[in-house]
């Protein structure tokens, strides 16, 4: 037997100058270049939710300062020692904290007590504006009889709600209406 002996014939060689290796590296460079914006958005984007968020929840929080004042006013009127006779004697307003409770202080008080520092915090500062007649529509403020006196005053209340550094104001009116006997007020 005759050894079988193949040649192996060479394709002739070309040029060859690495054209699929240049496009696939431009390719993957265009690729990494649109993952990394894509990635740089969507953080942004979730940057901008958060705080957009702690806005909202720093508003819930001055509206809920506002309403706790509204409320307590609306029980104490204007008592010695309440709310808006602390305000109508105080000049520039009486500053006032909500606590988890809903209730008023005279201290800084944290809404969120299960950290070190006040991350949520509720501020209301109560103004007495003066006089308020045009606010009283309805009532009659020249009722001065032996039987009766009315007196309206108008308080500005400026509810501040604090969410780490994100501050934001609710401002709201009150208007009080006292009388000097129980009688009723027309």
């Amino acid at each position: 037997m005759t050894p079988v002996t193949r040649k192996f014939r060479q394709q002739p060689m070309t040029q060859q100058q690495g054209a699929a290796l240049f496009v696939s590296l431009v390719i993957l460079l265009v690729l990494s270049i649109i993952g990394i914006s894509a990635m740089r958005g969507g953080l942004l984007q979730s940057l901008m939710a958060s705080n957009t968020q702690q806005v909202e929840v720093a508003t819930s929080v001055a509206d809920a300062g506002v309403s706790a004042t509204w409320a307590l006013t609306t029980e104490e009127l204007l008592q010695d020692g309440g709310v808006l006779n602390t305000a109508s004697e105080t000049p520039g307003g009486a500053t006032y904290f909500v606590d988890n409770t809903g209730n008023l202080s005279a201290n800084e008080t944290m809404i969120d007590s299960d950290r070190d520092t006040p991350v949520l915090t509720s501020q209301v500062v109560v103004s007495h504006v003066g006089p308020a007649t045009a606010m009283c529509s309805g009532y009659s403020m020249t009722v001065n009889t032996s039987a009766t006196s009315a007196e309206c005053h108008g308080f500005r209340v400026n509810g501040t709600g604090t969410v780490g550094d994100v501050n934001s104001t609710v401002s709201g009116w009150l208007v009080s209406i006292s009388a000097s006997n129980s009688a009723a007020i027309p």
